[in-house]
């Protein structure tokens, strides 16, 4: 007698049995499987989209966002900047950290995911912890700016809509609510920077315009014209905010990928950057810094690195290179993000790789030349 046909017969001429139930469960495994898969890569390629098109420029965008493929450094630029490295902390206890903040040589990291600030040391021990818990005034929701005057911390706390003012125990003086009237979306500060005479600029990205506060609170004038919009006193969601010295202030036009200066007057200065993945352009700006000399530093989260302008606007380099002198080696950043200079070290803060410090050079004057 012919024994009967096994599943592990694929040959048998036996007529063709109903499928068992493993098999029908296997089936159904392997479309499920295909499924998933789709669905896999559907999602990839929305998120890359979401994050290339969003238009206001949400940090709420996929993690393949701010983590995507980098662009070659050398095909970035081959311009190095001669910044150098002095330490970096990985910064294992912060959550997409976002700015830092530096009080009296204390080292203050703004934690977005987290809703905290966090004290650290230069190894990136964390020394205090400040939240709602510590202070139930502290209602941080998804901030993602802080900057230090007159030794009080002031952090934009992007979600909750306000400004919220600490010493530099960690205290909370005191919470500022903008009243800046009717908009048409709800303002969600992401960047901040105080004036010497303690004036408040925030930016606005929902509603595509710079904001100057008095220090109650209340609207002295404003940057933009509240809609998208280029040209010199147009945004399209601007970011990140700085003064120099002068009382000059940088604003990043992040989808008009620039970054633009305006005098103490409100009036228009210069522009630097436009779109592109080459030296002196802009892929995806997000905050910036100005030394002492006048020097400009964007982080740039796509290039993953921080690109470096001279006071006059014209690109000197960048900063990222895990090996400045080796063309072939890659960005030491993943997302790099918040910036801060005091005296000749630069501060970055890297959503995922954590906090570097470097050490500024000097200016270099050019030779005048012989008539």
């Amino acid at each position: 007698m012919n024994e009967p046909p096994t599943s592990e017969d694929p040959a048998s001429t036996q007529p063709q049995e109903a499928p068992t139930v493993d098999q029908a469960r296997g089936a159904r495994s392997g479309m499920k499987f295909a499924a998933v898969m789709i669905l896999l890569a559907a999602i990839l390629i929305a998120g890359f989209g979401i994050y290339q098109f969003t238009q206001d420029g949400s940090e709420e965008a996929p993690p393949i966002a701010e983590s995507g493929e980098e662009r070659p450094l050398d095909q970035v630029s081959d311009k190095v900047f001669g910044a150098e490295l002095l330490w970096r902390a990985p910064l294992e206890s912060a959550s997409m950290p976002s700015d830092i903040a530096l009080v009296d040589e204390r080292i203050f990291v703004l934690d977005s995911n987290n809703n905290s600030i966090v004290e650290i040391d230069d190894q990136g021990n964390v020394l205090h912890v400040l939240d709602s818990k510590s202070d139930s005034r502290l209602a941080l929701q998804a901030p993602m700016a802080m900057t230090a005057h007159e030794d009080k911390l002031y952090v934009s706390n992007s979600g909750g809509g306000n400004v919220i003012v600490l010493n530099s125990d960690g205290v909370v003086q005191e919470v500022i609510t903008p009243e800046v009237g009717p908009t048409e979306y709800p303002l969600r500060p992401i960047g901040i920077a105080i004036a010497r005479n303690g004036q408040i600029f925030l930016s606005d990205p929902d509603n595509h315009r710079v904001l100057l506060l008095d220090q109650e609170g209340r609207l002295v004038t404003t940057l933009g014209s509240g809609t998208r919009d280029s040209g010199e006193y147009g945004f399209n969601t601007p970011g990140g905010l700085s003064l120099d010295a002068q009382g000059n202030l940088y604003v990043v036009d992040m989808l008009n990928y620039a970054v633009k200066k305006y005098s103490p007057e409100e009036k228009f200065v210069l522009s630097l950057g436009e779109a592109g993945d080459t030296e002196g352009t802009f892929s995806r700006p997000k905050v910036v810094a100005v030394d002492g000399d006048g020097r400009i530093f964007v982080s740039d989260t796509l290039l993953v690195a921080v690109a470096v302008f001279g006071a006059n606007g014209q690109y000197a380099g960048f900063i990222g290179r895990e090996d400045p002198d080796d063309i072939r080696s890659g960005s030491m950043f993943q997302a790099p993000h918040g910036m801060k200079i005091v005296g000749d070290t630069l501060y970055i803060v890297d959503r995922f790789a954590g906090l570097f410090a470097f050490d500024l050079p000097e200016e270099t004057v050019a030779e005048p030349t012989a008539d």
